[in-house]
Protein backbone atom coordinates (compact mmCIF):
# COMPACT_ATOMS: atom_id res chain seq x y z
CA UNK A 1 0.00 0.00 0.00
CA UNK A 2 1.30 3.37 -0.59
CA UNK A 3 0.01 7.39 0.04
CA UNK A 4 -0.94 6.96 -4.38
CA UNK A 5 -1.79 11.21 -3.97
CA UNK A 6 0.01 11.70 -7.84
CA UNK A 7 -2.75 13.10 -9.77
CA UNK A 8 -5.02 14.08 -7.13
CA UNK A 9 -5.48 18.31 -6.24
CA UNK A 10 -4.93 19.70 -3.14
CA UNK A 11 -5.37 23.43 -1.52
CA UNK A 12 -3.28 24.38 0.63
CA UNK A 13 -3.43 27.49 3.23
CA UNK A 14 -0.41 29.07 4.83
CA UNK A 15 1.43 27.44 2.67
CA UNK A 16 4.46 30.26 2.09
CA UNK A 17 6.54 28.87 5.14
CA UNK A 18 7.12 26.75 7.84
CA UNK A 19 4.45 23.74 8.41
CA UNK A 20 2.08 24.67 5.48
CA UNK A 21 5.03 25.09 3.11
CA UNK A 22 6.13 21.55 3.70
CA UNK A 23 3.05 20.10 3.49
CA UNK A 24 2.46 22.01 -0.21
CA UNK A 25 6.23 21.17 -1.17
CA UNK A 26 5.76 17.42 0.14
CA UNK A 27 2.43 16.77 -2.14
CA UNK A 28 4.12 18.51 -5.03
CA UNK A 29 6.68 16.12 -5.12
CA UNK A 30 4.27 13.35 -5.12
CA UNK A 31 2.95 14.44 -8.32
CA UNK A 32 -0.11 16.15 -6.50
CA UNK A 33 -1.94 19.22 -8.21
CA UNK A 34 -1.44 21.80 -5.04
CA UNK A 35 -2.79 25.22 -4.92
CA UNK A 36 -1.37 26.93 -2.32
CA UNK A 37 -2.87 30.21 -0.25
CA UNK A 38 -0.79 32.54 1.58
CA UNK A 39 -1.27 36.12 2.99
CA UNK A 40 2.63 37.09 1.45
CA UNK A 41 3.73 37.29 -2.24
CA UNK A 42 7.29 36.82 -1.16
CA UNK A 43 7.05 33.82 0.30
CA UNK A 44 4.90 32.92 -2.63
CA UNK A 45 7.45 33.60 -5.27
CA UNK A 46 9.85 31.28 -3.25
CA UNK A 47 7.40 28.59 -3.56
CA UNK A 48 7.13 29.34 -7.27
CA UNK A 49 10.51 28.77 -8.11
CA UNK A 50 10.98 25.70 -6.26
CA UNK A 51 7.91 24.11 -7.08
CA UNK A 52 7.13 26.07 -11.01
CA UNK A 53 4.00 24.40 -11.36
CA UNK A 54 2.15 25.05 -8.30
CA UNK A 55 -0.65 27.42 -8.22
CA UNK A 56 -0.29 30.16 -5.71
CA UNK A 57 -2.64 32.75 -4.36
CA UNK A 58 -2.25 35.36 -2.57
CA UNK A 59 -5.15 35.98 -0.19
CA UNK A 60 -5.90 37.40 3.45
CA UNK A 61 -7.82 35.07 4.86
CA UNK A 62 -9.13 36.95 7.44
CA UNK A 63 -10.93 39.23 4.75
CA UNK A 64 -14.07 36.94 4.84
CA UNK A 65 -14.94 38.04 1.39
CA UNK A 66 -11.93 38.16 -0.05
CA UNK A 67 -11.26 34.63 0.46
CA UNK A 68 -14.41 33.35 -0.11
CA UNK A 69 -14.22 35.82 -4.29
CA UNK A 70 -10.63 33.68 -4.43
CA UNK A 71 -11.21 29.75 -3.33
CA UNK A 72 -14.66 30.07 -4.58
CA UNK A 73 -12.14 29.93 -8.15
CA UNK A 74 -10.36 27.07 -7.50
CA UNK A 75 -11.28 23.73 -9.11
CA UNK A 76 -12.83 20.79 -6.78
CA UNK A 77 -9.79 19.41 -5.00
CA UNK A 78 -9.66 16.30 -3.31
CA UNK A 79 -8.36 17.57 -0.23
CA UNK A 80 -7.83 20.80 2.25
CA UNK A 81 -5.82 21.30 4.38
CA UNK A 82 -6.52 24.15 6.61
CA UNK A 83 -3.46 25.29 8.17
CA UNK A 84 -3.41 28.97 8.13
CA UNK A 85 -2.82 30.74 11.90
CA UNK A 86 -1.79 33.42 13.65
CA UNK A 87 0.23 33.40 17.26
CA UNK A 88 0.19 36.54 19.55
CA UNK A 89 1.93 36.23 22.83
CA UNK A 90 -0.32 38.29 25.40
CA UNK A 91 -1.33 38.07 28.59
CA UNK A 92 -5.33 37.84 29.37
CA UNK A 93 -5.37 40.79 30.96
CA UNK A 94 -3.68 43.11 27.97
CA UNK A 95 -5.24 41.39 25.51
CA UNK A 96 -7.33 43.64 23.12
CA UNK A 97 -10.72 43.13 20.97
CA UNK A 98 -8.66 43.72 17.60
CA UNK A 99 -6.34 41.53 18.17
CA UNK A 100 -8.50 39.02 19.37
CA UNK A 101 -10.54 39.74 16.37
CA UNK A 102 -7.66 38.90 14.26
CA UNK A 103 -6.66 35.75 15.66
CA UNK A 104 -10.41 34.38 15.53
CA UNK A 105 -10.85 34.94 11.65
CA UNK A 106 -7.87 33.66 10.44
CA UNK A 107 -7.37 30.93 12.79
CA UNK A 108 -11.59 29.56 12.76
CA UNK A 109 -13.34 31.84 10.61
CA UNK A 110 -11.29 31.19 7.77
CA UNK A 111 -11.42 27.62 8.21
CA UNK A 112 -15.15 28.01 8.26
CA UNK A 113 -15.18 30.01 5.23
CA UNK A 114 -12.60 27.56 3.07
CA UNK A 115 -14.30 24.19 4.46
CA UNK A 116 -17.76 25.21 2.97
CA UNK A 117 -16.52 26.38 -0.09
CA UNK A 118 -14.10 23.05 -0.74
CA UNK A 119 -16.93 20.88 1.10
CA UNK A 120 -19.91 22.25 -1.33
CA UNK A 121 -17.66 21.29 -4.73
CA UNK A 122 -16.79 18.27 -3.57
CA UNK A 123 -21.30 17.30 -2.72
CA UNK A 124 -21.55 18.39 -6.22
CA UNK A 125 -19.06 16.71 -7.74
CA UNK A 126 -19.88 13.34 -5.53
CA UNK A 127 -16.10 13.38 -4.70
CA UNK A 128 -15.16 11.17 -1.24
CA UNK A 129 -13.01 14.01 -0.01
CA UNK A 130 -10.32 14.69 2.87
CA UNK A 131 -10.28 17.87 4.91
CA UNK A 132 -7.43 17.92 7.66
CA UNK A 133 -7.30 20.72 10.26
CA UNK A 134 -4.19 21.65 11.75
CA UNK A 135 -4.81 22.04 15.37
CA UNK A 136 -2.02 22.66 18.15
CA UNK A 137 -1.11 20.32 20.67
CA UNK A 138 1.34 23.48 22.31
CA UNK A 139 -1.05 25.20 24.74
CA UNK A 140 -1.42 23.04 27.81
CA UNK A 141 2.66 22.31 26.98
CA UNK A 142 3.92 25.87 27.04
CA UNK A 143 1.41 26.95 30.40
CA UNK A 144 2.80 24.13 32.34
CA UNK A 145 6.38 25.36 31.22
CA UNK A 146 5.54 28.55 32.74
CA UNK A 147 4.78 30.91 29.57
CA UNK A 148 0.72 31.09 30.31
CA UNK A 149 0.35 34.29 27.56
CA UNK A 150 -1.00 32.64 24.74
CA UNK A 151 -4.74 32.57 25.88
CA UNK A 152 -5.68 34.09 22.48
CA UNK A 153 -4.45 31.33 20.66
CA UNK A 154 -5.32 28.66 23.01
CA UNK A 155 -8.79 29.54 22.92
CA UNK A 156 -9.13 29.73 18.88
CA UNK A 157 -7.20 26.38 18.56
CA UNK A 158 -10.21 24.84 21.01
CA UNK A 159 -12.62 26.15 18.84
CA UNK A 160 -11.31 24.61 15.72
CA UNK A 161 -11.05 21.34 17.43
CA UNK A 162 -14.54 21.58 18.13
CA UNK A 163 -15.40 22.60 14.65
CA UNK A 164 -13.61 19.54 12.86
CA UNK A 165 -15.90 17.38 15.29
CA UNK A 166 -19.29 19.00 13.77
CA UNK A 167 -17.64 19.24 10.25
CA UNK A 168 -16.99 15.30 10.34
CA UNK A 169 -20.62 14.85 11.51
CA UNK A 170 -22.31 16.72 9.27
CA UNK A 171 -20.12 15.90 6.24
CA UNK A 172 -19.76 12.11 6.65
CA UNK A 173 -22.79 11.24 4.74
CA UNK A 174 -21.00 12.53 2.04
CA UNK A 175 -18.10 10.64 2.21
CA UNK A 176 -15.99 13.61 3.36
CA UNK A 177 -13.33 12.84 6.33
CA UNK A 178 -12.53 16.08 8.87
CA UNK A 179 -9.84 15.49 11.33
CA UNK A 180 -7.13 17.51 13.09
CA UNK A 181 -3.29 17.00 13.16
CA UNK A 182 -1.97 18.73 16.99
CA UNK A 183 1.67 19.14 16.49
CA UNK A 184 3.59 19.94 19.43
CA UNK A 185 6.34 22.64 19.60
CA UNK A 186 7.61 22.64 15.69
CA UNK A 187 11.25 24.13 14.39
CA UNK A 188 9.54 26.93 12.52
CA UNK A 189 10.09 30.77 12.21
CA UNK A 190 6.81 31.22 14.64
CA UNK A 191 8.39 29.99 17.70
CA UNK A 192 11.88 32.03 17.77
CA UNK A 193 10.84 33.85 21.19
CA UNK A 194 9.99 30.62 22.49
CA UNK A 195 13.04 28.78 21.66
CA UNK A 196 15.31 31.96 23.23
CA UNK A 197 13.35 31.20 26.29
CA UNK A 198 16.26 28.56 26.89
CA UNK A 199 15.23 26.98 30.49
CA UNK A 200 11.45 26.48 29.65
CA UNK A 201 12.47 24.97 26.22
CA UNK A 202 15.15 22.54 27.66
CA UNK A 203 12.81 21.61 30.09
CA UNK A 204 9.84 21.16 27.57
CA UNK A 205 12.83 19.16 25.69
CA UNK A 206 13.55 17.39 29.05
CA UNK A 207 10.40 16.05 29.46
CA UNK A 208 9.79 14.42 25.60
CA UNK A 209 10.40 10.97 25.77
CA UNK A 210 12.07 11.35 21.98
CA UNK A 211 14.17 14.11 23.34
CA UNK A 212 13.64 16.91 20.56
CA UNK A 213 11.22 19.46 19.05
CA UNK A 214 9.51 18.40 16.35
CA UNK A 215 10.64 19.73 12.81
CA UNK A 216 8.25 20.15 9.99
CA UNK A 217 8.65 16.64 8.35
CA UNK A 218 7.34 15.08 11.57
CA UNK A 219 3.97 16.83 11.16
CA UNK A 220 3.51 16.85 6.95
CA UNK A 221 4.09 13.28 6.82
CA UNK A 222 1.04 12.63 9.12
CA UNK A 223 -0.93 14.53 7.13
CA UNK A 224 -0.57 13.27 4.15
CA UNK A 225 -1.59 10.10 5.66
CA UNK A 226 -4.79 12.10 6.44
CA UNK A 227 -4.93 12.91 3.11
CA UNK A 228 -4.36 9.93 1.30
CA UNK A 229 -6.94 6.70 1.28
CA UNK A 230 -4.66 4.70 3.99
CA UNK A 231 -6.88 6.65 6.39
CA UNK A 232 -10.11 6.16 4.47
CA UNK A 233 -12.34 5.32 7.67
CA UNK A 234 -10.57 7.59 10.14
CA UNK A 235 -12.72 10.59 10.93
CA UNK A 236 -13.57 13.11 13.69
CA UNK A 237 -10.13 12.59 14.88
CA UNK A 238 -6.94 14.79 16.99
CA UNK A 239 -3.91 13.27 15.88
CA UNK A 240 -1.22 14.57 18.49
CA UNK A 241 1.92 14.76 17.38
CA UNK A 242 4.09 15.52 20.51
CA UNK A 243 7.23 12.91 20.92
CA UNK A 244 5.02 11.83 23.80
CA UNK A 245 5.51 14.92 26.09
CA UNK A 246 1.76 14.45 26.92
CA UNK A 247 2.89 10.52 28.66
CA UNK A 248 5.60 12.56 30.66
Amino acid sequence: MSLNLEGKKFLVTGAGRGIGRGIAEKLYQLGATVHAVSKTQSNLDQLKTKCPNMKTYKVDLSNWEETRQIISAIECVDGLVNNAAILMDCSIMEAKLDDYDLIWKTNVSSVLNISQIVATKMIENGKCGSIVNISSNVIDQVVNAGAPTLSMYASSKAALDRLTSSMCLEWGKHNIRVNCVSPSITETDMIGDFKEQKEICAEFIARTPLGRLLVVEDVSGPVLFMLSDLSKMISGQQLIIDGGYNCS
